[in-house]
């Protein structure tokens, strides 16, 4: 089969799949049929008959008859996972060269316990077990891929970025370069990084974080004083070449598909566009839908980010006038940013609601989130006016900054902290304050450090 025969293969298998996950009729049958099941186990499903067959008995089937429900699920769907199967590291070692540097014993023991975790999150799709023209929600991958986790067992667009964080400091470079490229797939096949490896994260991304993960891998490999210059020739050409080129496709979806065009100075009446995560959709997520049927932000500075890295590509690929362009749309975006979403009264950016045309008066993560990307906040106001008018977030709490102050029970909010917005904070207190970022560091260090002398486990 050549490569637009499978290209036709491939979206067609993906269009007849999203009939039978995207449908709201099969989210409430099986649910009925699994009470104490999550949304995201029903639609983790790999169909046991083909597609036709199983989209045929759905729409015969009484969603009111519960055994006539059990016998569709039992007859038509498998165990959620059953595609996808652990893979073989090529590059993996069981001490990397990082744990000489660790001088505690009890540390190195963690590190080293943690480098192990690598070998169960190394997966790949094993389509072996599914009969003829039986579908997954699974999206194909050209590379086997690192997973959080748990019940996650596809992998995520931003959290690959800490994924690839952690995967250099282990030394795994060709495995960051498989992750690099099955995104480079998703691009070039969807023209953006869906949320997640699942047919039912194509309406939506996550923050774009794919040029950072590039150009982290490029100075990585770059500095590298076991790559011979030929390695390293080959590592330059692929991220100006195949790289670069999805990082424009990338950036085009955001400017063309995901913004929305505010005025930002009601004199001059000047309008700027700002990126935004929204959902082509008009029915809740699969994966949660019946958590957010119970339950009943903006893209920013990481897009500022995505500008700057280009304009550098592009100087690296000696187009000078990309390059400029990209210098000017960056430092357009932060003038942008700086005009809409700072509040002089609360002293940091906040999030800007469309429908009311007003800042939100709540502390989320994203209220510092400019600093993480070294943006400069107004004139007159210094980033560490910024970090000392919000001290309380950095020292008030044990395990780290908190995502935000709302007790509302739901994950992103308080008390829980999350690794990334951990990292990001630490990077940026490295900068300003050193004594603080050790501070928090070692605060989330030890949350984590404790969560797992208790139980053995990593928690998200």
């Amino acid at each position: 089969m050549n490569s637009n025969s499978q290209d036709k293969f491939m979206k067609h298998e993906i269009i007849e799949a999203a009939k039978l996950y995207m449908n709201e009729k099969f989210l409430r049958c099986v649910k009925k049929a699994n009470p104490n099941a999550d949304s995201k186990s029903i639609v983790d499903r790999a169909t046991r008959r083909p597609i036709e067959q199983v989209l045929m008995a759905l729409q015969d089937l009484d969603e009111h008859n519960l055994e006539q429900i059990q016998q569709f699920v039992d007859t038509h769907l498998h165990e959620p996972g059953i595609e996808i199967i652990r893979a073989e590291l090529t590059d993996w070692v069981e001490h990397p060269r990082f744990l000489k540097n660790i001088q505690s014993e009890e540390l190195r023991h963690f590190c080293t316990a943690l480098n192990r975790v690598w070998l169960d999150l190394y997966k790949k799709l094993d389509m072996s077990k599914l009969e003829h023209e039986c579908v997954t929600s699974h999206l194909p991958m050209r590379h086997p891929f690192i997973v959080p986790g748990g019940r996650f067992i596809e992998i995520y667009y931003w959290d690959t970025y800490w994924t690839i964080e952690g995967l250099l400091v282990c030394g795994m470079i060709d495995t960051v370069r498989q992750m690099i490229e099955n995104f480079v797939f998703f691009i070039k096949k969807f023209g953006f990084i869906p949320n997640g490896s699942r047919i039912y994260y194509l309406n939506r991304s996550q923050p774009p974080y794919f040029a950072q993960m590039v150009m982290r891998y490029y100075d990585h490999c770059m500095a590298c004083d076991h790559l011979d210059a030929t390695a390293k020739q080959e590592i330059e050409n692929f991220v100006l070449t195949d790289a670069y080129k999805c990082i424009l496709i990338e950036y085009r979806y955001w400017t063309r598909q995901k913004s929305v065009e505010i005025l930002v100075d009601k004199r001059s009446k000047r309008k700027f566009k700002f990126s935004r995560y929204t959902v082509n959709t008009k029915m809740a997520r699969p994966e949660s839908y019946f958590e957010d049927m119970h339950t009943a932000s903006q893209c920013r500075t990481d897009a500022q980010k995505h500008k700057l890295i280009l304009s550098e590509l592009s100087e690296l690929n000696g187009d000078d006038l990309k390059a400029k362009l990209f210098k000017r749309l960056a430092a357009k975006r932060r003038y942008a940013i700086n005009k809409l979403l700072w509040s002089k009264e609360n002293c940091c950016w906040s999030d800007y609601n469309v429908k009311t045309g007003r800042l939100t008066d709540h502390f989320y993560a994203s209220n510092l989130a400019p600093l993480w990307f070294d943006m400069r906040p107004p004139s007159g106001v210094r980033a560490a006016d910024v970090i000392a008018k919000h001290r309380a977030v950095f020292d008030g709490y044990d395990a780290g900054v908190p995502v935000s102050l709302l007790k509302t029970t739901q994950q992103w909010d308080f008390n829980n902290v999350w690794a990334p917005n951990q990292h990001s904070y630490i990077m940026m207190l490295l900068k300003h304050e050193p004594r603080t970022a050790l501070k928090l560091a070692k605060k989330f260090f030890n949350t984590v450090y404790h969560g797992w002398k208790r139980t053995g486990m990593i928690y998200e």
